[in-house]
């Protein structure tokens, strides 16, 4: 036992044959290095996933200040490769803070504050908000707010930020001339996490080129992207959802992801339910 550590986690204790409390202490301190070493291989693999992502944003600014101090340029030249710089800087402090925000969730800290939130009116300011965006990528937004009361109680920055996620990737994979549903009504019969009567539900529901059946399995995995992705949002980290999930979680509640209707698009659906939960709970 003294010569396992962190670092030949793979080791297990030898379990006698004999089915008494020995061989029971055997096998269960086995499986507790199981868990353990499943968390320390995700931690290692977070780690690695992370340092690659900042390295290309670090390794581009770089190159553009030294091609930049490399001769005298024009003052054009100069503003040109600033705001390449300030572009790359951008996407590398996003990147940053999303990693906190995970590790500071996986941690368990930094619960935020517990109030009640009116689900319409997010979703309405919300959306209301990206009305520039939609106008930019050629994006049309169908909003239907039902008039039912959908209050919970939870985090409002947090849950904003969920809703600004699930947005930003619909609005990402739909091409122009294309739409964007959104809806927040009460959670229908059957939807996840068993929750129904008591719960409230939000749907983004696009048209754009969809997820199939692997990508929406992994599509929650940190730092995931699929082919799809990749092609049509290279800058992307693979953090949104991911990050998503872990909001959702914490107010206890489901997230889920399938084809829009006819098969086309994607479909996420978030069902909070309506009850107090204890400020610890949340991120």
């Amino acid at each position: 036992m003294k010569s396992i550590s962190w670092r030949n986690l793979d080791r297990r204790l030898d379990e006698p044959a004999a089915d008494d409390e020995l061989r029971r202490l055997a096998v269960t301190f086995n499986d507790m290095l199981g868990r353990i070493q499943l968390a320390a291989a995700e931690m290692a693999r977070f780690t690695a996933d992370a340092s690659h992502e900042l390295r290309t944003p670090v390794s581009l600014t770089r190159t553009t200040a030294e091609v930049a101090l490399g001769r005298e340029r024009s003052a054009d030249e100069y503003r040109a490769a600033l705001t390449e710089i300030s572009s790359q800087m951008e996407r590398m402090s996003a990147l940053v803070n999303d990693l906190l925000l995970l590790a500071r969730a996986d941690a368990g800290v930094e619960p935020g504050a517990t109030t009640t939130v009116d689900l319409g009116a997010l979703v309405t300011e919300t959306t209301d908000a990206l009305g520039p965006t939609l106008a930019r990528e050629g994006v049309r937004l169908e909003l239907d707010v039902a008039p039912a009361s959908l209050t919970v109680d939870g985090n409002g920055e947090s849950l904003r930020r969920l809703l600004l996620i699930l947005l930003d990737n619909a609005i990402k994979y739909t091409p122009r001339d294309g739409h964007v549903t959104v809806r927040a009504s009460p959670a229908p019969e059957g939807s996840p996490g068993g929750l129904s009567s008591s719960g409230v539900a939000i749907d983004v529901i696009d048209s754009g080129t969809g997820l199939d059946a692997m990508d929406r399995v992994r599509a929650f995995d940190r730092f995931y992207r699929g082919a799809a992705a990749r092609q049509q949002a290279p800058e992307g980290s693979g953090l949104g959802l991911s990050i998503a999930r872990t909001i959702v979680d914490r107010h206890a509640g489901a997230i889920s992801l399938a084809p829009g209707p006819e098969d086309r698009g994607c479909w996420a659906r978030v069902v909070l339910p309506v009850h107090t939960l204890q400020p610890q709970e949340l991120t």
